[in-house]
């Protein structure tokens, strides 16, 4: 077991510095992705407009999400810094590991039964009768030049 030493504490400024951190990080993030820095190409057909609704829908939730709880980390990193108090053990919470869980799953499959519709008219849905399907064909060889 380790002692410390008398007067000896965690510095204020460090877990200060580490929040201000999380936070900026968060917010250029945040910033790439709502000024579309790299972004898809426009969509050419009406399941890519689909598509790339559902992708928004998606990245809208999974992004309020992220956000939150970067800010939740940042001021846990702040607010539970090492005062040079005597640790305390958590055992955890079973409530609250079964709530968020939950939680995920429905929105996942909350989501993933929303954009049921347009991920079946890509797989099972053929083309349009009285259009004429391409045939392709391609070779492939190693080596010969």
């Amino acid at each position: 077991m380790m002692l410390r030493k008398q007067g000896e504490r965690g510095s204020s400024s460090i877990a200060l510095a580490m929040a201000i951190f999380l936070v900026l990080m968060t917010v250029i993030t945040v910033y790439i992705f709502w000024a579309k820095v790299w972004w898809f190409p426009p969509a050419i057909t009406d399941l890519g407009h689909e598509i790339d609704s559902q992708f928004m829908r998606t990245l809208l939730i999974t992004g309020i999400v992220f956000v939150a709880a970067q800010f939740g980390l940042a001021i846990a990193v702040y607010r539970f810094r090492d005062r040079g108090q005597k640790v305390t053990y958590f055992e955890g919470n079973n409530t609250m590991e079964i709530v968020w869980t939950l939680a995920t799953v429905v929105l996942f499959v909350g989501l993933g039964l929303y954009a049921r519709n347009s991920w079946a008219q890509v797989h099972f849905v053929g083309a349009a009768p009285g259009t004429q399907a391409l045939t392709e064909s391609s070779v492939g060889r190693s080596l010969s030049w």
